[in-house]
């Protein structure tokens, strides 16, 4: 049940970033996603909510946290994706 809840959380964290593939300007393309980290956007709120729910994670792996540590390393930079800013996700000490 906990690995089904942090599968559909994380699908929930990256679908913001999903829909700035549909933009066609690169800058503007950019600019929605650096909007998405900043601190009220919509992926660093999920970030929050993440790093505070990994603090209570057990000490065996599961298939939801390999899962959370694929995609939340999009996130990291250098990535595929554009964008995105530098050392986003380096203040959540529980997603590192």
């Amino acid at each position: 049940f906990k690995c089904d809840e942090l599968m559909d959380f994380i699908e929930d964290l990256r679908q913001p970033l999903g829909r700035t593939f549909a933009i066609q300007d690169q800058e503007e393309k950019e600019a929605a996603r650096a909007a998405l980290f900043a601190e009220d956007g919509a992926i660093a709120k999920g970030l929050v909510k993440l790093d505070k729910r990994l603090e209570s994670c057990g000490p065996d792996v599961t298939i939801a946290d390999l899962y959370a540590f694929s995609i939340v390393n999009v996130f990291r930079q250098p990535t595929f994706v554009d964008g995105i800013p530098v050392g986003v996700i380096d203040k959540y000490a529980n997603i590192q």
